[in-house]
């Protein structure tokens, strides 16, 4: 008998113990979910908030860029970034916690979940009903300072719009400094283009304000059928006759040393052409090297016959400089001369 009384004890204890156990893994199994479920709630609102903080920073960036270079404010607030903010946000909640302007060029955007914050699905069970949850992101605008681009320099003689222009005039750049940029009239003035040695295997050459680089041995004879070159002088053309516009960013140079294999060239920032036509290659007048360089061919596109680049041994390439806001990855940084050429990058 007392054996059997010893066995029930034991086996009650048992059954007690295992009670226990379950209550906690419960317990234990029910934070996990918690954490798990509330945590990727948080991730995907994280997400939301820095997405619209992006998108804030860039639209007042490019907005500042283009209508006030110089100084801008909060005066640009008020209708930019609550419409970025909230439009990035699933529900529409999202909010604009704060705008600074940490320096010239610079805007930094603060996103943040509604002041009663993000609501917990199960971290009530635990005390925290809600939290909030805020993004960062700052933009910069200004004039880039390097890039990798076409492996053509334009002179910062050719260079013509004003504080108060948005596009210059049409104009011919021809080959070599010291030769001519030609006006729609036919009148002429200094500068005019140069090829650069371009970064092995590639259609580009890097370059950075403010420093020399070298200019190419060959002039353009053999660049624009190259293995590199050609497609991307063939997309131009297919842009250009599908009726859109072809824009590119050079880098300019403002003065020259040397002559021949000898020369070089003196970055000083970037510039945008819309290009019209083309003639890259001593007396080939072929696409993709050359392209529309012809009397006929800008009398079509209503642009003076006067541009026309067409002789054996001409070379040009006919276009105006704009205001431009670069996307390229390529180009950017900061510190080069303002050629109408604007940079809008998120730098954090």
């Amino acid at each position: 008998m007392q054996r059997l009384i010893r066995r029930s004890q034991r086996g009650h204890d048992e059954r007690g113990a295992a009670a226990i156990l379950v209550v906690v893994l419960a317990f234990v199994l029910v934070g996990m979910a918690s954490f798990a479920v509330d945590t990727g709630l948080m991730v995907s609102t994280k997400a939301q908030l820095q997405n619209g903080a992006d998108a804030s920073a860039l639209a007042l960036a490019q907005y500042c860029s283009v209508n006030a270079p110089t100084s801008c404010s909060t005066a640009y607030d008020a209708t930019l970034a609550p419409l970025y903010t909230k439009d990035s946000s699933l529900d529409g909640s999202a909010q604009v916690q704060g705008i600074t302007w940490p320096s010239a060029g610079q805007v930094a955007v603060t996103t943040t979940t509604p002041p009663a914050g993000l609501k917990l699905i199960l971290g009530g069970i635990f005390g925290t009903p809600s939290v909030q949850v805020t993004a960062s992101a700052t933009a910069r605008w200004g004039a880039p300072g390097y890039g990798k681009s076409f492996p053509l320099a334009l002179s910062a003689n050719c260079w013509d719009l004003t504080p108060t222009t948005k596009v210059g005039v049409v104009q011919t750049f021809e080959y070599k400094p010291g030769q001519t940029c030609t006006s729609p009239s036919g009148s002429s003035g200094p500068g005019g283009w140069g090829w650069l040695v371009p970064d092995s295997g590639t259609c580009q050459t890097t370059t950075t304000a403010g420093t020399v680089v070298t200019g190419a041995s060959d002039p353009g004879n053999n660049f624009p059928n190259a293995t590199y070159c050609s497609p991307v002088l063939t997309s131009w053309v297919n842009t250009i006759t599908a009726g859109n516009e072809q824009d590119v960013t050079f880098p300019v140079f403002t003065s020259t040393t040397g002559s021949g294999n000898n020369m070089t060239y003196a970055i000083s920032g970037y510039a945008t052409l819309q290009i019209y036509g083309w003639k890259l290659q001593q007396g080939n007048n072929s696409a993709p090297g050359a392209f529309r360089n012809q009397a006929s061919d800008l009398a079509a596109q209503g642009l003076s016959t006067n541009l026309a680049c067409s002789g054996g041994v001409d070379r040009c390439v006919i276009g105006r400089f704009i205001r431009f806001d670069i996307t390229d990855p390529n180009i950017g940084g900061s510190g080069g001369t303002d050629y109408g050429s604007t940079s809008v990058k998120l730098i954090k």
